[in-house]
């Protein structure tokens, strides 16, 4: 909590932005929320008993308050307050006030969150989102409501992010008590509901919840003809139907329905829905209703949260996009006839509010103002569709890794005996989850028991021992989703056991001696291979063999002696089929087991990986948050090298996937699982290799795949 209140206690520009909306709030007022929501609030404030909108309906005001009861009352509530210091005959500056506070403070509740959905950037968010010039305006000068609901709905998605659903159905029935087009959002969050597989009991509770909750806020007024009048046939309900293409007999086909099915029947085709989908599809049809709708100058408010989510995200270069939006979208609502960039000025300055529009001096003067109004649209538009399609594209992007293409997630561990894959493995499960991840061992698939004679003659290292091409079988049908038969090696009795069922999770880890001699190379997606400094895997062997096995260290160094020939024939060259290799080596002052067996407690590793995995931003993120020594260099055309040595923090790994934006919440990972230390750099380098790699399998040139 101290990290998303960053801004607030120690940005300078927060405290001046905020300085200076709390003061604009006073000041300007358009004409809109002036003459027809003030005194419609008003009216409540002073007549809670007395259905407003009906009220208001008889008097022919239509146009009143489009909005749903909890708006009303959200609204009402500070003008209830200060009724006392309310003058009902004119527009004062505290009505300006009132009306922006819950603004106000919707604004600063999306600014943290947008701070808490990206922690790494949290000064690009305070600029794009709290310094919007759109925002802005639309919040302390034009003065419209429309970011209530849209806080509403970030809210609901918070709490959807967290499985609170209960809660979320609760806030999102509320969101679209403010405002009926949150309506276009219900079937992506029901998808997205549905694709992590919560069941209809979920999903049904989630939508009973949400109903009952928009219901109970209607109740009250829903069965007054002036409520349906003013909010459910208000005219701007119905322009989703201006954009239309006529067909003969009396056929119309209505460009933004279809484009608004076309986003819902691509996000019901996708296998998964994470989360940077689900805003990212919000995102789009927000965007693609204020381009292909006839637009008011709030509706704009709807998109900049997750455009803001969006940019803050890409380069630079790709930011100026939004500014340049933002340029273009002030000389668009500054040209049209309605525009109030000087009737805002009505509370501080009539001579100024009463002057012409732009529109009009330009017409005065004889100009092309109907084209240049069109251009500016043009412009306008274009860059909005733009942005929609890059938006999308990038949601389906970081998405790719979950859908069907290329099956469910193998990494295949391989490496000598005591090399740490049990342990790695350890790591690697709990990163995931337990629930969330299949593991295979090799030794399963050992060709005999212990004690059999043929052991006398071949070593667990040679792949005559084992069953490889029935294990590489096993590995594929799981990674096509199928359930397996196969046999168990008790290690502490050397028997196999009754054939076990085993079904493919998200996350398949294949650990074992011989996990690459094959090259399959669809089989696995991200190859690793251990290869600790040679003193210490052969420690680690012989203490493990002694210490949990119970096996004589005699036999155990004859055993390894035993082996070598194999080890070098078929496990060592292995090595150049690996992404990554990593070696750990000892503690520089071990003395002790304990010293040896805390891996905790080491202090130098080295991942070798391929040149193909782009680690710049791995490395980028890495130092900033530690002072360690960090060593990088080429060591061919393939392959590049990372040592890391010193002291790690133990909140590194945490900090670095927050750098990178790396969404590890959609691959199961808890923060809390990303360990400290060597274990910790390790989940975080596999990681990080598994996304590269993942995306990059369904990814030529930038360009996705159909």
């Amino acid at each position: 909590m101290k990290e998303l209140f960053f801004p607030i206690k120690k940005n300078l520009l927060f405290w001046v932005v905020l300085l200076l909306k709390v003061i604009t709030s006073a000041l300007f007022i358009s004409d809109i929320p002036g003459t027809l929501f003030v005194p419609f609030l008003s009216f409540f404030a002073d007549n809670p008993v007395i259905n407003p909108y009906q009220h208001f309906y008889e008097l022919g005001t239509l146009n009143a308050f489009p909005y749903p009861t909890f708006m009303l009352w959200i609204f009402s509530l500070p003008f209830s307050i200060f009724s006392t210091l309310n003058d009902p005959t004119s527009l004062t500056a505290l009505d300006a006030g009132l009306l922006r506070l819950p603004l106000l403070l919707a604004d600063l509740l999306i600014l943290l969150i947008l701070i808490h959905l990206n922690p790494a950037k949290k000064k690009l968010v305070l600029l794009m989102y709290w310094a919007s010039p759109i925002v802005f305006y639309i919040n302390y000068i034009h003065g419209q409501l429309d970011i209530i609901p849209i806080v509403l709905l970030l809210l609901s998605l918070m709490l959807l992010f967290k499985e609170k659903l209960g809660l979320s159905a609760l806030v999102l029935g509320l969101a679209l008590a403010t405002k009926s087009h949150i309506l276009v959002i219900i079937p992506f969050v029901v998808l997205y509901l549905w694709k992590r597989k919560y069941g209809w009991r979920s999903l049904s509770l989630y939508l009973l919840t949400f109903v009952l909750a928009y219901s109970a806020l209607l109740f009250p007024y829903i069965s007054s003809k002036g409520f349906f009048q003013l909010v459910f046939l208000a005219a701007e309900q119905f322009r989703l139907f201006d954009l239309a293409v006529p067909f003969s007999a009396g056929l119309v086909f209505y460009v933004v329905i279809a484009v608004y099915l076309y986003l819902v029947f691509k996000a019901f085709a996708l296998r998964k829905l994470t989360k940077n989908i689900l805003l990212m599809f919000i995102g789009v049809t927000f965007t693609m209703l204020v381009t292909l709708v006839r637009p008011a100058p709030g509706w704009y408010v709807w998109s900049v949260p997750f455009l803001v989510y969006f940019f803050v995200r890409q380069k630079p270069h790709l930011q100026a996009l939004y500014w340049s939006m933002s340029t273009l979208y002030f000389g668009y609502f500054f040209l049209i006839p309605t525009a109030d960039i000087f009737r805002v000025f009505q509370l501080i300055a009539p001579g100024i509010a009463a002057l012409p529009t732009p529109h009009a001096w330009l017409a005065s003067a004889d100009l092309p103002t109907d084209k240049l109004i069109g251009i500016m649209f043009t412009l306008l538009s274009a860059s909005l569709i733009y942005i929609a399609y890059l938006m999308f594209k990038y949601g389906i992007k970081t998405g790719i890794v979950f859908q069907e293409k290329t099956g469910i997630p193998v990494i295949g561990l391989a490496g000598d005996s005591g090399a740490g894959k049990t342990t790695t493995t350890a790591f690697l499960t709990s990163l995931f989850g337990k629930d969330n991840t299949t593991v295979i061992c090799g030794d399963d698939i050992h060709r005999w028991e212990r004690g059999h004679e043929k052991w006398s003659r071949y070593t667990h290292l040679n792949p005559i021992s084992n069953r490889l091409h029935t294990h590489y079988s096993h590995i594929a049908d799981l990674k096509r989703g199928k359930e397996i038969m196969r046999p168990h090696y008790d290690h502490n009795t050397g028997k196999f056991t009754d054939d076990r069922v085993i079904k493919a999770k998200n996350y398949i880890i294949d650990e074992g001696l011989h996990t690459f001699l094959i090259d399959k190379k669809a089989l696995h997606d991200l190859k690793i291979y251990l290869d600790p400094a040679e003193s210490l895997n052969q420690y680690w062997k012989v203490a493990r063999d002694v210490l949990e096995r119970g096996h004589e260290r005699k036999t155990v160094m004859e055993a390894l002696e035993r082996r070598v020939p194999d080890k070098e024939k078929y496990v060592l060259p292995q090595r150049a089929l690996a992404d990554i290799v990593i070696t750990v080596f000892p503690p520089e002052h071990a003395s002790t087991d304990e010293d040896y067996f805390t891996i905790e407690n080491y202090d130098k590793i080295r991942f070798v990986i391929k040149t193909t995995i782009n680690i710049d931003p791995l490395l980028g993120a890495l130092q900033t948050v530690t002072t360690a020594a960090l060593d990088f260099d080429y060591i061919d055309h393939a392959h590049q090298q990372v040592i890391l040595s010193g002291y790690f923090p133990q909140d590194l790994n945490q900090i670095s996937l927050q750098i990178l934006n790396l969404d590890f919440a959609e691959y199961g990972v808890a923060i809390e699982r990303i360990r400290g230390g060597i274990p910790g750099l390790i989940q975080l380098f596999i990681l990080y290799c598994l996304d590269e790699k993942l995306k990059n399998q369904s990814v030529i040139d930038g360009e996705l795949y159909a």
